[in-house]
């Protein structure tokens, strides 16, 4: 299972691989810097999930897993939005497009490990 994370923070990408691998041991986790070379990698090899920032410059998270989404894969992948802050109205609009979210910050690993674990029908641990 090749999982993709578009995450510039340093300190977040490292809790979102540690997550990833904590819900999925046996996955080679693909970390890139940004959303062209995210789409380069789905185009080679579509993942299971991509972890997406928000808060990302050019293209955000939402805007980049809308755009995968439209390229009709045959698996569409499941997204996870990591984000620094999210209101009730962005936390519904997520739902709304079939999106997971987390809270950057503390406990983002868990957060990751969990919200990955109920996509694959396992607890995360």
């Amino acid at each position: 299972m090749l999982p993709v994370v578009v995450e510039r923070d340093l300190r977040a990408q490292a809790a979102v691989v540690r997550g990833v691998k904590r819900a999925i041991p046996e996955a080679f986790v693909s970390v890139v810097a940004s959303e062209a070379e995210a789409l380069r990698q789905v185009r080679a090899r579509p993942p299971r999930f991509m972890v997406l920032e928000l808060e990302a410059p050019g293209m955000n998270g939402v805007e980049l897993a809308m755009y995968v989404q439209g390229l009709r894969l045959p698996r569409a992948p499941s997204f996870v939005i990591t984000c620094e802050r999210a209101s009730a109205d962005d936390a519904h609009l997520f739902e709304q497009l079939g999106l997971h979210s987390v809270m950057k910050g503390a406990g983002l690993e868990d957060h990751v490990a969990g919200v990955l674990g109920q996509i694959l029908g396992t607890d995360g641990a």
